[in-house]
């Protein structure tokens, strides 16, 4: 708000939000009609208040410049004594411009602070706790639909200031501090509000939603690009609130085996994850469907029957016309349950290994659950071991040197029969054989093993000679801690 001296002469100099200040020297010999209209005058131009000094020109401040003033809600005072006004005007002037200079130095000092976040990629949870840290009170991204996206503390209490987020040009939400809207906290919220959209646009949140957005979280997530403490969580809520408490979530990843359907796929898996679940965000990362779901019921039976649901309806849903008759893709694999989105790098990172454990091996399954590929990505982390190698050897190298010696094909039969449970017709019946053949197989199966397939321990042991000649014979799988190169396998 600045002073202005005048009269009649320079009301038009004003530029808006001004102080007029007068003798009233100007008005003198001004009708009921003139007054009205400079009042009128005063306000039309921006003018805020108007103080006159008494004495020289009125005794009193005239009626109709009272009326005009509340009629218009401009403010009138009354100066009773002699005012030097060129010495008020020099003084408020410089009290202004004091202001404005503090200002700017303010906003340069939001400005770096804020630049510093952004310069070291950081994402909009640690946006909005530098804004706390320079306004000294907590801070909010509040979504369109009056969510808490991020914050330091559960909710706004009390007096808020607010502005308004926009990407390209779109409202996504508001950043909003515990405090009155002083002038320290506008310019604050104002650099903040910039910086946020900023943050949102370059970690592709905005505007929210989308298959785009998702995608790139996700992208960020395998790839091991999560960041610190709360941007996780405050990225993946960005894309859409939980329609029942979640209690656990878990990572998702498949592969399809028909990559020409893998658009249709994605749509499928998106739209089916979001009738099965509370809270999902799913999408397409190098060439892997894949997401991380919400659950209210984290238990592992029912995990396992919702998702065996949703992939057996992922086909259908992904090709309901039925021209493709071939399967869409192979197990659905799942990471362990976090409590936190924060930690859904975690699970989404294990559901991806196992993923790439499934495409190679298998795992006996059509949703594997972390705990059922346990057992393989613990012998993946030692495939190069010459100690598994041995084992290997011991177990099964006689049944391996058989095979390669003659021909046949006891191998395939003993893997079939571990993998149907010891099943003689399952066995037959996946082999395309005759009973009588799986026999006599066996029995020379147990003549080159050393003994019988019943006694617990010999089982056992073939079991895992089994799966860890798989493991090394698969060589590197994709998210897998297994050292690089392919190792010897028999």
């Amino acid at each position: 708000m600045d002073p202005h001296l005048g009269d009649r002469r320079h009301r038009s100099a004003a530029a808006g939000g001004e102080v007029l200040l007068t003798t009233g020297l100007g008005l003198r010999g001004s009708d009921a009609a003139g007054l009205r209209r400079y009042a009128h005058e005063i306000v039309d131009h921006g003018g805020v208040a108007l103080c006159i000094e008494l004495g020289r020109t009125f005794r009193r401040i005239p009626d109709e410049l009272i009326e005009v003033a509340d009629a218009r809600g401009l403010v009138v005072v009354a100066l009773h004594r002699v005012v030097p006004f060129v010495d008020v005007t020099r003084d408020v002037h410089a009290r202004i411009v004091d202001r404005r200079v503090a200002s700017l130095h303010r906003r340069e000092h939001y400005a770096a602070r804020l630049d510093d976040v952004l310069l070291n990629g950081r994402g909009p949870a640690a946006v909005v706790r530098e804004v706390a840290a320079l306004a000294e009170t907590n801070a909010w991204f509040i979504g369109v639909d009056g969510r808490v996206v991020t914050g330091t503390s559960d909710a706004p209490q009390g007096g808020r200031a607010e502005r308004a987020v926009l990407v390209q040009g779109t409202p996504v939400g508001s950043l909003t501090v515990a405090s009155p809207p002083t002038p320290e906290v506008t310019d604050l919220l104002e650099r903040g509000a910039t910086a946020l959209g900023i943050a949102l646009t370059r970690t592709g949140e905005a505007p929210m939603g989308g298959n785009d957005a998702a995608r790139a979280a996700l992208a960020d997530l395998v790839r091991g690009f999560a960041s610190g403490a709360g941007e996780t969580a405050a990225r993946l809520s960005l894309l859409g609130a939980p329609t029942r408490p979640v209690r656990a979530y878990f990572g998702i990843a498949l592969v399809v085996t028909a990559p020409e359907r893998a658009e249709a796929a994605e749509r499928a898996l998106r739209d089916l994850a979001r009738e099965a679940f509370p809270w999902s965000v799913t999408g397409t990362v190098d060439q892997l469907l894949c997401g991380v779901v919400g659950v209210t019921d984290p238990t592992p039976d029912r995990l396992r029957k919702r998702l065996e649901d949703l992939l057996a309806a992922l086909p259908e849903r992904a090709d309901p016309t039925g021209r493709h008759g071939d399967p869409l893709m192979r197990a659905l694999s799942v990471g362990p349950g976090v409590g936190d989105l924060d930690a859904a790098d975690t699970t989404l990172g294990e559901a991806v290994e196992i993923a790439g454990l499934a495409a190679h091996l298998s795992l006996g399954e059509r949703i594997v659950l972390a705990e059922d590929a346990a057992l393989v990505r613990l012998l993946v982390r030692f495939a190069e071991d010459p100690a598994l190698e041995d084992f290997v050897d011991a177990r099964i190298g006689a049944l391996l040197d058989h095979d390669a010696a003659r021909g046949s094909r006891d191998l395939e039969t003993l893997e079939a029969y571990v993998e149907t449970r010891g099943s003689k017709t399952a066995t037959a019946q996946r082999l395309g054989v005759r009973r009588q053949t799986v026999y006599q197989r066996l029995e020379r199966i147990e003549q080159l093993l050393g003994g019988s397939l019943d006694e617990p321990n010999r089982w056992l042991a073939v079991s895992l000679a089994l799966l860890a000649r798989a493991v090394r014979t698969a060589g590197p799988v994709r998210g897998a801690a297994a050292p690089p190169g392919s190792p010897r396998a028999r």
